[in-house]
């Protein structure tokens, strides 16, 4: 899949963290994942993180012998209950995390739900972070997530990327907002 726009590429510094590891990003493990901005009747599903006070987009990590598509669909499925139709393709974002030595490579897509949603299926870690599906209108969900202010190092990243990505859908996909 042809890596048609960078939409961001986030450092400690950029996403509120210090860090004494200035590694070289060669050393980095990298994580693939895939991301959607899923769209249904004007409403965006995202998942809001109840321990740490924030939202964050439906995706995760490829599992073994899955690509991007794959790795969204079932991770959205896993996280919404919904089956998707990928409508396109958005671009990808960097993380460098220094802390954990990691390149997270993400994947976005712009996707809507189809059929009617199913089970929720949240692993330990989702469920002890007290995850919850919400819809939020495309009309609230900038001014939400802009007064959000995570505290943890990963929850950092997270919501700096989710927001870059959602910036980045309003200004180039929906600029008449």
């Amino acid at each position: 899949m042809e890596n048609k726009y960078l939409i961001a590429e986030i450092e400690d510094h950029e996403a509120g963290n210090s860090s004494s590891n200035n590694s070289n990003s060669n050393d980095y493990q990298i994580r693939r994942a895939s991301r959607a901005i899923l769209i249904k009747e004007n409403m965006i599903a995202m998942l809001f993180v109840e321990k740490n006070n924030y939202h964050k987009l439906p995706g995760g990590g490829f599992e073994d012998g899955e690509d991007q598509e794959e790795a969204l669909k079932r991770e959205v499925l896993e996280e919404t209950g919904w089956n998707i139709e990928i409508k396109k393709y958005l671009g990808i974002t960097l993380e460098y995390r220094n802390q954990y030595k990691m390149l997270q490579i993400s994947y976005i897509f712009e996707a809507l739900s189809t059929g009617v949603p199913g089970k929720l299926n949240f692993t330990e870690k989702e469920i002890s972070k007290g995850f919850k599906l919400v819809w939020i209108s495309l009309a609230d969900i900038m001014r939400i997530i802009n007064h959000e202010e995570p505290e943890d190092y990963t929850d950092k990243f997270i919501h700096t990327r989710d927001k870059k990505i959602l910036d980045f859908y309003f200004n180039y996909y929906l600029p008449s907002r």
